[in-house]
């Protein structure tokens, strides 16, 4: 995902593929870095429903802050992923029948720290940071930055609030779906609602239920991909526009790269990043609009291509960025946000 989430394509897949602290922050790492639409006591960029590559054991770059520095990560909600039946990796990871579920939510304190304990901790922690203060490191500077944000959010009743799920009516909850996936762009939708400016939705598989259909590609999508992405995101833009959100909300949906225009042997279809597609709808786009086209294999683009760049900078533009704006990499040279991406205004309203 670190092309989409950054706009920066310069790298190669072996280089980018794990986090790293000299990798490019991602859009929403840049927007906190820039001071957007923070709100105290709620996080202003969220991950759902776990870190990218969590059900792997690693930590797939592009949601991070980079070289910008840890204290502009995202919250990442935790999630325990369960499955309808015991799993057989050698069999099971193209079967369209097993879908991930489970809820996303905040990640929890011991059972024996209560919130008082937990704000007699911080007090503690803080008057300890004064004495350590005069060292002027910048380690202990983005320790503590993390640090006050991490308390900020535990100790927040809005943000305890906003993440629980059982808020919900159950119709509400059955219109977005009961799997994974459903309930964390439910939980999007609630977070948005309280005020959090960035928030990032991915599919979290644990072997099962993903996008990357190497194999049985047709059933994949047919009986689990597609018929679950559209009842999640028909909930969500029902809910959206119902609570008057459309029009400050933008949605855009994206894979990290398209698929081979060629089916293979098993039915599937594999990486291919010449050419791909992603959707945006609210915040100021138009509705009904395609922009672009590719030849009749859909291989490759022929009219209006655009770049993870581009993309990346029409996000900016939309929230209120100079996508001309720069941030300063480990050295402090000026890095341009959008990597050299101009805003498709031939999207916008």
């Amino acid at each position: 995902p670190y092309a989409v989430m950054t706009g920066f394509t310069g790298g190669s897949d072996r280089e980018d593929y794990f986090s790293k602290p000299s990798n490019h922050p991602s859009m929403g790492s840049v927007c906190q870095y820039l001071g957007v639409g923070r709100r105290q006591g709620l996080p202003g960029y969220v991950v759902l429903p776990a870190f990218p590559g969590y059900s792997q054991g690693l930590r797939r770059a592009g949601p991070y802050g980079g070289y910008l520095g840890g204290q502009y990560n995202p919250l990442f909600s935790t999630c325990e992923v369960r499955l309808p039946r015991p799993y057989d990796e050698n069999k099971d990871f193209y079967d369209p029948t097993l879908v991930p579920m489970g809820d996303p939510g905040l990640p929890a304190l011991p059972s024996e720290i209560t919130l008082d304990a937990l704000d007699r901790r911080r007090s503690l922690l803080q008057q300890v940071n004064a004495q350590v203060d005069r060292l002027g490191s910048s380690p202990m500077t983005v320790m503590s930055a993390q640090q006050r944000q991490a308390f900020e959010v535990l100790l927040s009743r809005e943000a305890r609030l906003s993440f629980d799920l059982g808020k919900e009516p159950p119709a509400v909850r059955d219109r977005f779906g009961r799997d994974l996936f459903g309930g964390s762009v439910l939980l999007a939708r609630r977070l948005v609602e309280a005020g959090v400016t960035f928030v990032t939705v991915h599919t979290e598989a644990k072997g099962a239920g993903h996008w990357d259909t190497h194999e049985n590609n047709f059933n994949m999508l047919s009986q689990v991909l597609l018929p679950f992405l559209d009842r999640a995101l028909t909930a969500l833009f029902e809910d959206l526009w119902e609570r008057g959100l459309w029009d400050s909300t933008l949605v855009m949906v994206t894979g990290d790269m398209g698929r081979t225009p060629r089916v293979n042997r098993k039915a599937g279809r594999d990486h291919w990043p010449q050419c791909g597609f992603c959707l945006f709808a609210g915040g100021g786009v138009k509705q009904g609009y395609v922009h672009g086209s590719t030849d009749k294999q859909a291989a490759f683009p022929v009219e209006h291509p655009v770049s993870p760049g581009d993309l990346v900078a029409t996000v900016y533009h939309q929230v209120g960025v100079d996508p001309d704006s720069t941030v300063p990499d480990q050295v402090r040279r000026p890095i341009p946000i959008s990597h050299g991406g101009r805003p498709v205004h031939a999207i916008l309203a």
